[in-house]
This record gives structure tokens, sequence and C-alpha cells, in this order.
């Protein structure tokens, strides 16, 4: 289906999974390598991302409570899993309107970027309190991923008879529209965790950006045990994650 393209799988995810503990006494078909090998990539991306990310902020600890060591770790790590989920998640539900996965990458990516971008510039610029603005984004971009995930196929019926581009201006705007709402929390954790970090900005960065490459993977193996509409929920639940690390985080001033 459309919700898993998987047609060329004749073997359940979650089977394959339950056996990776006996991996030494089992035997896999040659169609079920392809999961056991994007456990593989995914478990040494995490086992990178530790090594290289975790173990050094080691020595910085004593700049850290408990609370901040980890929490600033989990809310960037939230948003760059999060990201990604969502943007792989759009494009995927967006190719039935489109017509090709070539089209529905090119119009979600062009309406994402615009929209992080857009986002990013009116919600930190906002008369706002920043805990009020992150909440209603939060809450907004759960409206939004629920009228897509509930209305899905009566929206793909409405637009599939629109002109080409009248169907592109329509998922680029959707997508600009996730984007918005989503735009504000990276630079927003950034300018927080900067105030009192600055040295450690890179680190920041960094576990952002492992984190969103190591959820591709993720996207991968929950989209084909789950369906992408799981995928959604997952990254909204990540976003939700993210504001309630922030607020907590707001509690607890680092010394």
């Amino acid at each position: 289906t459309d919700d898993r393209p998987y047609f060329y799988k004749s073997y359940r995810t979650l089977d394959v999974l339950r056996r990776l503990n006996r991996l030494g006494e089992t035997t896999y078909a040659g169609e079920e390598w392809p999961t056991v090998m994007q456990l593989i990539a995914f478990i040494t991306c995490a086992m990178a991302i530790g090594i290289f990310f975790f173990l050094p902020l080691s020595g910085h600890a004593r700049g850290f409570s408990g609370w901040h060591l980890s929490g600033w770790g989990l809310y960037f790590a939230s948003l760059g899993m999060g990201f990604i989920l969502l943007e792989m998640s759009l494009m995927q539900r967006f190719i039935l309107i489109l017509g090709h996965p070539m089209y529905s990458l090119v119009t979600c990516l062009a309406g994402i970027l615009f929209g992080l971008g857009a986002g990013s510039s009116f919600w930190n610029g906002s008369s706002l309190h920043w805990k009020r603005w992150t909440f209603l984004c939060v809450l907004l971009m759960a409206i939004l991923l629920a009228i897509l995930h509930g209305f899905h196929d009566a929206i793909s019926e409405s637009v599939l008879a629109w002109p080409l581009v009248l169907r592109a201006l329509f998922v680029a705007f959707v997508a600009a529209a996730v984007g918005f709402l989503a735009g504000g929390f990276y630079p927003l954790g950034l300018s927080r965790f900067g105030a009192h970090h600055p040295d450690l900005i890179p680190w920041a960065m960094a576990v952002n950006t492992g984190f969103t490459v190591s959820g591709s993977l993720v996207t991968i193996l929950l989209s084909q045990a789950w369906g992408f509409r799981a995928c959604l929920l997952a990254a909204l639940v990540l976003y939700g994650i993210a504001f309630t690390s922030l607020r907590k985080l707001a509690t607890h001033a680092s010394p």
C-alpha cells in the first residue's frame, strides 16, 4: 500500500528483529538480509554517535548538572530524528498525489526547507514567550498531522484531478506549513544552550546531525514494521519530547 510500499517483501520485519538475539544460531533467507544490514548500520551509527559525540563531552561534565548533560542531548537528538522522520514520511505520503517519487522528493524538500527558514525567523522574532509559541507549534503540528493521517485518502482523491502544477503547489504548501511549525525549535535551543556554553555549540549541532542521519535508518525500519503513519506519529512524539525537555531545562538553570 501507499503506507507500506515494500511490495517486494515476503517476510515480516518484526520476525527478523526478534531472531537477532540468536544471530549465531539462526539462518536468514537471502531476501531478509537487507533488514539485517539496515539494523547493523543503525547500531554502527549509534555507536559512532556515542563514541565521537558523547564521550568527548565527559571533559566538560563539570559545567553541567546531571539533567543538563542528558537534557540538552535529548533535546537536540529528538529534533534531529523527529525532523528526518517528518521529512521522509511526507515525501512518501505525497508520491501518490504527484505521481512520481522524484517530484515528491523535490517538492517536499523545497517546501520543508522554506518553511524551516521562515519559521525560524518568525517564531524567534515573535513577541510571544517561547514557552507559549513552542506549545502552540506542537499543538498545531499535531492537528495538521492528524488531518494528513485521517484524511489522506480523501485529500488524495480530491486533488488528483488537478493539474500537476497545482498539485505541486498544494504539496509544497503543506510541507512548508509543517516546516514553519518545526522551524523555531532548533535556533531557540542553540541560542539558549549557547548563552551558557558557547564553546559547546558545535557539539549540539553534531548531536542533531548525527541523530538526523541515524533517523533515516530508523524511518526505514519503522515504516517496514508499522508503516509511514507510525513514522509521522513518532516524529510528533519526538517534538513533544523536545518541548518537554526544553521546559524542564528552563527550570534548572545551568551553573
